[in-house]
């Protein structure tokens, strides 16, 4: 036996379609009025979602994802104060014609953002190279 309200959907008219046809409950024969007007050609086509359901759902993905940055950049400093505080043992550090000192961790940590804002700094010089490129090759052709 088949189960008429088990089918899926069809993107045809009638009952549990997507498409502008009218909807009659299962069962029941549409009603015939000849005062009515003639109705319009059925185009089936997909049912998308409007603006609004969309911004809503891409806002709530977008401050999620801020949250989720917000609690892991507090991890990461609560876990970089600790290294700070467990390694304070002064060390002299001489650069060039400077001599100084400094606790252990601090001068790791400073370390470890000047490599980090170099790497920056390089990678984005190639970025800006490579765009420029490009944009001559898409000028040439």
């Amino acid at each position: 036996m088949s189960n008429p309200q088990a089918t899926p959907p069809s993107f045809g008219s009638g009952p549990g379609s997507f498409g502008s046809g009218p909807q009659v409950p299962n069962g029941s024969a549409p009603a015939e009025d000849s005062a009515q007007a003639p109705e319009a050609p059925q185009i089936d086509e997909p049912v998308y979602d409007t603006p609004a359901q969309s911004t809503k759902q891409e806002k709530s993905g977008v401050s999620a994802f801020v949250w989720a940055a917000l609690i892991l950049g507090a991890l990461i400093l609560v876990l970089l104060l600790v290294f700070v505080m467990q390694n304070n043992q002064p060390v002299d550090i001489s650069y060039f014609a400077w001599s100084f000192s400094m606790p252990l961790g601090v001068a790791l940590l400073l370390a470890a953002i000047a490599g980090i804002l170099i790497a920056a700094i390089v990678g984005t010089v190639r970025i800006v190279l490579l765009g420029r490129r490009l944009k001559r090759a898409q000028k040439r052709s």
